[in-house]
Formats: C-alpha cells, sequence, structure tokens
C-alpha cells in the first residue's frame, strides 16, 4: 500500500505535522520532563503499534517501534533530552513569531492557526448538518510490565533514589590499600603461629549439609564458611565438584574461602512503597511493610493487599513501586496489577553439594498473600537431578487450606519453588497449569567446549551497535537491533552456555541460534519484560506462538550473573536460566524465520543481540553434543511402519510424571 501513512492511521498524526517531533511522535506536551509521563506515553504508543507487528505491514510497524523507543530512550536521558530540545525551542521560537499574537500551540507543540478579529457583525449563516467527526485511532492500553530493580550504587538509607543517573562511589573500608597490607601481613603472622601450635596429626574438620525447610535457609557463606569456591562465570561443565566425602560418609569440609560481598545475616527494608501511574500516586508503604514475613516480600499485587486505597487512576492499569534495601543494596521495583512479587533479603545459600547437583530449599502454591507449604510433596517429584511438574499438581491437596483465605478453584494460582544448584540459590515458578522443570545434568558431550569469546574480533564481526570486547568481558550496547556474529560454524548438535550480567539491570537476552539449516531467536525477558520465546515460528513473534510461557514476572536475576544454557537439537531447543527451564520447542525447524532487522551475515552462525539495555558477557562457551538417539519425526512416508517406543527419547519428551 504506497499511499498507508502509519504515522495518520496508528497514531492520529496528519500530513501537516510531519515528520513529528519526539514529543509529538509520543503525544505529550512540548518538553514534557516528567519520566513518568514520557515512559507511560511510550509504553501506550509502542504496546498498540505492536498489534501491527503481524501481517502485510508488519516492516512498517518495526520501524515505527524503533522509531518510539528511540524518541522515548532520548527523553529519557536528560542531558540527550537537552541536546535535543536546544534546536527545537529554536525553531519553536522562530514560529511563534510567525504567528499572530491570538495563536496558540496545539499537542506536541504544532502551531494553530491564528484567529483574527472580525471588524463586524456577519450574518448568521443557515444550519447545516454537523458530520459525525473521524474517530482517532484509540491507542490501546499496554500491558503494564515489571521494571527490574535497578541498582543505586552509593545509596544510603537516609539519601534519595534517583533510577536515571550513576554515581560512583568510593571502595568501601576494606577494600582501602593500607586495610588490605595490614590484613595481609596479619595473615602470614598467624600461618606462622599455627605453623608452631597446631599438633602434627589432625583430625581434618566435619560438616554436615541437611535439606533446609520453610523454617530452615542454609547460611550464606562467610569469611570462614567451609565452603568451596565457585566462579559464577565458568561454564556449567567446569564447576568444582563438590566436597569429598570421607570413610565414615560425612562431608570433608573444602578449604574456607573468604567472601566479604556476601551477608551473613539477613537484610531487608521496605523504603517506601507507592501504588498508582503517571503523576497520580497513593502512599501504601504501610501496608506493604505489613506483609514482610521473614525478611523477603511474597505477594500478588492486588489493590485490596496493601490496603484497598482509594484508586489514584480510575480505568487505567496501574503498578506498584517499592523501594526496598537487600543484601546490602537498594533498589526500585515496579510491578504492574496482578503480577507477582518476590523479594528477599535474606542470605543466599552456597552451591549444593548434591550429589544430584538439585536441592530443593522450599515449595509453595497459592496466591495473593497466602501460599500452602508443599515442599515434602514436590521433593516425591524430583528424581536424578531433575524436575519437571505442572504448576497445579498440588490443586488438589491444597484446595481446603487456600479456600480458607478465600481462594476458591476460579483463582489463577502459582507454583513457587527454591533451590540450589551448582551456580548457587535461584528461584522459579509457573502459573495455572504451565509447566515447572528444573534440570541440572547435562547432554553428552561429543567433543571439547569452545571458548567463543577468543574467536570474537569486534571490529569484523559486528553487525551492528557499538560492541566492545575489553579483558575476555563482551559488553552489548544500548541500542536497538545491535548484534553481532560469533565466527565459528556450530555442530550439527549443540550446547551455548551464556553467563551474562547487566550494568546495572539486565533487561533482555537475544540469542541467534542456527538449527538444522535455519535461524531462530530466543528471547529472554523481551516484549518490555514479559515475554520469552522463540521469534518467529510460522511468522509469528516470540509472545505468540507455541514456544511462549505465560509469565507475570521477569525470569533474569538481577545483582548477579545468569548463566544460560542453550541445547540446540535438529527438532528440538530448550532454555534454561541456571538450571530453571524457561523455553522449550520441539518441531519442524523450516518453520523458523528472521525478520531482515536482526538478520546475520550467515545462518549457519550463532549471534548475540542487544535492544536497548547494556548488558556484559563473561563467558561465551559452546560444547558439541552427541546426537540423538531418536530423532524426533517431523514426516512419515506413505505406507512406512515406525515403531514409535523407538522414537521416544525421554529428556526431550517427558513432559510431567517420571516415566
Amino acid at each position: 500500500m504506497a499511499d498507508f501513512d502509519p504515522y495518520h492511521k496508528w497514531l492520529g498524526i496528519p500530513l501537516k505535522d510531519q515528520p513529528p517531533n519526539h514529543y509529538r511522535l509520543l503525544g505529550i506536551e512540548l518538553f514534557e520532563s516528567d519520566p513518568d509521563v514520557i515512559e507511560s506515553a511510550a509504553d501506550q504508543r509502542m504496546a498498540h503499534v505492536r498489534t501491527f507487528q503481524t501481517g502485510q505491514n508488519s516492516a512498517v510497524s518495526q520501524r515505527i517501534l524503533n522509531e518510539l523507543s528511540a524518541a522515548k530512550l532520548c527523553l529519557l536521558n536528560p542531558q540527550k533530552r537537552a541536546e535535543y530540545d536546544r534546536p527545537l525551542r529554536e525553531k519553536t521560537q522562530a514560529a511563534d513569531s510567525a504567528i499572530s499574537p491570538g495563536g496558540s500551540r496545539g499537542e506536541g507543540g504544532q502551531p494553530r492557526p491564528s484567529i483574527e478579529p472580525h471588524p463586524g457583525p456577519r450574518p448568521v449563516p443557515q444550519a447545516v448538518p454537523l458530520q459525525r467527526a473521524r474517530p482517532m485511532p484509540q491507542v490501546e492500553a499496554m500491558p503494564l510490565v515489571q521494571p527490574t530493580p535497578v541498582i543505586v550504587p552509593g545509596a544510603g538509607p537516609s539519601s534519595g533514589i534517583n533510577i536515571h543517573k550513576r554515581v560512583s562511589r568510593k571502595a568501601p573500608l576494606w577494600q582501602q590499600p593500607a586495610v588490605l597490607v595490614a590484613a595481609a601481613a596479619a595473615v602470614v603472622m598467624m600461618a606462622i603461629g599455627g605453623y608452631y601450635v597446631t599438633p602434627a596429626k589432625q583430625t581434618p574438620a566435619t560438616s554436615v549439609v541437611t535439606n533446609p525447610s520453610k523454617e530452615s535457609r542454609p547460611s550464606a557463606p562467610t569469611a570462614t564458611s567451609p565452603v568451596a569456591s565457585v566462579d559464577p562465570a565458568a561454564p556449567v561443565d567446569s564447576l568444582p565438584p563438590p566436597p569429598a566425602k570421607s570413610s565414615t560418609g560425612t562431608t570433608v569440609a573444602a578449604p574456607s574461602v573468604a567472601l566479604p560481598s556476601a551477608p551473613s545475616t539477613p537484610d531487608f527494608e521496605i523504603i517506601e512503597a507507592t501504588w498508582g501511574v503517571g503523576d497520580k500516586w497513593v502512599n501504601v508503604t504501610d501496608a506493604v511493610r505489613n506483609r514482610v514475613k521473614d525478611h523477603r516480600l511474597m505477594m500478588m499485587v492486588w489493590a485490596n493487599l496493601f490496603g484497598s486505597p482509594e484508586d489514584p487512576a480510575p480505568g487505567t492499569g496501574k503498578k506498584l513501586r517499592i523501594q526496598y534495601r537487600a543484601r546490602g543494596r537498594r533498589y526500585t521495583v515496579e510491578y504492574p496489577d496482578v503480577f507477582f512479587a518476590y523479594l528477599d533479603g535474606n542470605p543466599l545459600a552456597p552451591p549444593t553439594d548434591s550429589p544430584d547437583g538439585l536441592e530443593l530449599l522450599e515449595a509453595r502454591y497459592g496466591a495473593g498473600a497466602s501460599y500452602v507449604d508443599v515442599l515434602a510433596q514436590l521433593r516425591d517429584h524430583l528424581h536424578d537431578g531433575r524436575l519437571s511438574v505442572p504448576a497445579n499438581q498440588f490443586v488438589g491437596t491444597t484446595a481446603d487450606e487456600l479456600a480458607k483465605h478465600g481462594l476458591n478453584s476460579g483463582t489463577f494460582k502459582l507454583l513457587w519453588v527454591r533451590y540450589r544448584n551448582g551456580t548457587g540459590e535461584h528461584y522459579t515458578y509457573a502459573w495455572k497449569a504451565d509447566r515447572l522443570a528444573i534440570d541440572s545434568r547435562l547432554p553428552e558431550a561429543a567433543g571439547p567446549p569452545v571458548d567463543l569469546l577468543k574467536l570474537i574480533d569486534v571490529n569484523r564481526d559486528v553487525v551492528e551497535g557499538n560492541w566492545t570486547l575489553a579483558d575476555g568481558i563482551l559488553s552489548g550496547p544500548a541500542t536497538q537491533n545491535a548484534r553481532i556474529e560469533i565466527p565459528f560454524d556450530p555442530h550439527e548438535e549443540y550446547a551455548l552456555t551464556v553467563v551474562a550480567e547487566g550494568d546495572p539491570e539486565i533487561k533482555d537476552i537475544s540469542v541467534l541460534l542456527p538449527v538444522d539449516g535455519r535461524q531462530v531467536m530466543s528471547v529472554l525477558d523481551g516484549f518490555s519484560g514479559i515475554g520469552s520465546g522463540l521469534h518467529m515460528i510460522n511468522g509469528r513473534v516470540a509472545n505468540d506462538n507455541p514456544a511462549y510461557p505465560w509469565r507475570r514476572t521477569r525470569m533474569l536475576e538481577q545483582g548477579r550473573p545468569n548463566t544460560l544454557l542453550y541445547v540446540v537439537r535438529r527438532r528440538s531447543i530448550r532454555v534454561f536460566r541456571d538450571g530453571a527451564e524457561i523455553i522449550r520447542w520441539s518441531g519442524d525447524p523450516q518453520t523458523f524465520s528472521i525478520a531482515d532487522i536482526w538478520a546475520l551475515r550467515s545462518t549457519r552462525r550463532i549471534g548475540l543481540e542487544a535492544y536497548d539495555t547494556p548488558f556484559r558477557v563473561r563467558k561465551l562457551v559452546l560444547v558439541p553434543l552427541t546426537p540423538e538417539k531418536s530423532p524426533m519425526l517431523t514426516q512419515l512416508e506413505p505406507g512406512k511402519t515406525v515403531d514409535l517406543l523407538k522414537q521416544i527419547d525421554r529428556d526431550r519428551d517427558l513432559l510431567y510424571g517420571n516415566w
């Protein structure tokens, strides 16, 4: 459609106002500076335009989305906004001088025609029927998303939080050179003294790690805790082995490791909580504080759970904004209505020493602020380091208890699990009848691992964006469509480990994966944080195809590295975050496709993609896999008989139960 005008049709911007400035594009007042107003307007516009991502105008939709995102990023940055406003103000002032005193400006600063006074009365014209005005395109309200916690370094308990700038901080006292030198000298003296004092024969100390329940959490490692050193950025298959077993079967303590950044005592405080949208908020701090139990907050964003305050914006989706401190850091986080909020200030448990590599610490099933302990029942489903159950597995056994809290069969409930594996303590959850899966096992390797970071040359491999590689860390830029191609042709079946963290927060990670001659993009926490899936399948985007799990919060963890594992087979893909399965797909890869704006130079290569937030990749390791013993069949020859039992692969095909 050569005459199709997306600005007018979708955003109600007439031809005379095109090309629109950033303010007109977002539909806000000229020189608006309130970040909440800017962000809310941009999110609503982008949500509306996303509804046109499929169909004949998909390419146009992506172009407008890019413009909206660029306008949002520019106006939310005070320095960039000032630079953008300078020539716009000059242009506006010049236009004002050409407008009569009666003139004014409309939405986005566009001049309205001046109205000159008439020298005398005119005859009243004959009344004519009014024509119905053409309705403006309606901007649909965007499903509000949960921004991830933003760490503000150096913020004290009494200082304010500004999520739009970073503050440098002085190194803590224990990191000062003089203190480090003195500490080192003290350690040397103690070692010398211990040499003469310690008896010649001494039995090694032993400690037994018990399975913690909801009343007992594993203590975090301290400077004297007997915990093996674990590099969170190490490949999954190169983590230190569990502590050795003595002849009596007890666990032999590993050498102690000083971890000063891990607090050994609970640290959690709700600083402030407000509920609303835009410039309309009500304070609900006391009500949210009352929901904190055992140094953590665990609830759904239901207004009745924080005191049923007066609705600040009736008919509009709202957010619960919380400023809090946890484990020595301050954060700001927002949860849209109905989302699940979980904030924890308890010490994180160290990596497990379980022979299976997976240990369940806590499990609860429920909704709102009422959750029933189902840990004992869930442990019955843990086999060989693997857990796989539907979220509603315990709906029958918990019905009576939840009914006491007004939660009937029609209420959407979730299964929440806290666990630890080889990378430490984590949590995951699933809603309704969705499957919750955690897997500590690695597929069988067919060869040695390949360190892909060592192969990258940013001058050669960057497709778009300002990527950097320094000290073995690959940094992605905060620009849309930025991508880098990894100069390596992977094996037909492979496992890719990516260890990534935010700067300071991580919002989304997308990886381009070659699969049987095709290419697909794995998206984690995309689509403003509420979508994880494969992009695209049969022309359908990641949040609208069979690989999309229904989520109501982000799956990437903040303030720590995320170990992502992509297991790619000829007919299946599984994606994990620290052992928790996020994406599962099986079928025909010929249904995969990639839009030109995401494409690499070669469909046989792996690629990383950044959208609008920076992130760092500390590990990028590929391991070739042995072929599946029973590859998935996508079609059958006419008249051919197939033994279906021989086609089953338990790891790939198991959904629920212990088959």
